[in-house]
């Protein structure tokens, strides 16, 4: 296509205003697993059933909201600087695969292979901005530093506090002991009524088996 622009059309005065300012331009919402390098340590993450699992360096829940505020910080950045194109040397900003600040891998929904995020040095003079790479090409960037303050600390921050990991609509089955007193409740799925089945067999009051749940 093309286009004879006349001559009071505003055409930009460079070619880098017309480039993609957006890091990442995927939805963040469609991401099912994120792993995330820092020299401190590796965490690894993925979706079950609605909610975010930590799954290395331990097998535990994680806290589904500072996930999520990693996932939209890494797609709310913003390109402030096009540093370099073509076969740049990554190890020059420390985006190599072994010497990044830090990495970030992202799996969406179909997607057998990660898009690869690297975060590097500091770009120097006072501006707070690191270089950064994607791993599906050679171009070299600067984004905001303040990325790198999401992604410390990760692997004790992002775990949540419930003692159990399991969410309410899983539960099936609940047993309360009280000394010799057994009772336990029972229903099919998440979406079905509560039974007694022990001592006797009765429908369960709904309000007793919700704050119960909430409890655990």
């Amino acid at each position: 296509l093309m286009f004879l622009a006349p001559q009071d059309f505003p055409l930009p005065a460079h070619l880098i205003e017309l480039r993609e300012r957006r890091f990442l331009t995927r939805d963040p919402r469609q991401v099912w697993r994120m792993d995330i390098h820092r020299p401190e340590g590796f965490v690894q993450l993925a979706k079950r059933d609605g909610h975010w699992m930590i799954q290395q360096p331990v097998n535990a829940r994680a806290d589904d909201d500072p996930v999520n505020e990693i996932l939209e910080a890494v797609a709310g950045l913003t390109i402030v600087d096009f540093v370099a194109d073509g076969r740049s040397d990554p190890v020059a900003y420390r985006l190599g695969l072994d010497d990044a600040v830090a990495q970030v891998a992202l799996w969406w929904e179909g997607d057998e292979i990660s898009q690869r995020l690297f975060f590097g040095k500091e770009a120097g003079e006072g501006r707070p901005v690191i270089f950064a790479r994607r791993g599906d090409g050679d171009s070299i960037y600067t984004v905001s530093r303040d990325i790198l303050d999401r992604l410390s600390s990760v692997s004790t921050r992002l775990r949540a506090r419930e003692l159990f990991a399991v969410t309410p609509d899983a539960v099936r089955e609940i047993s309360v002991q009280q000394g010799d007193i057994r009772t336990v409740l029972e229903r099919t799925d998440a979406t079905s009524a509560w039974w007694i089945v022990e001592p006797v067999r009765s429908p369960a009051e709904p309000d007793f088996t919700r704050r119960l749940l909430e409890q655990v």
